[in-house]
């Protein structure tokens, strides 16, 4: 099954890469913003 759908699984793959990526790009937002109201 898993052979027979290899779209699937690059789908799957791809949406949770994005998710990390965007996950990492706001938690560097918000360290960011905490670092700059400290100054």
């Amino acid at each position: 099954m898993l052979e027979k759908s290899p779209d699937m699984i690059q789908y799957v793959f791809i949406f949770v890469a994005f998710r990390i990526i965007y996950n990492l790009i706001y938690a560097f937002s918000l360290i960011y913003f905490f670092c700059y109201d400290n100054k």
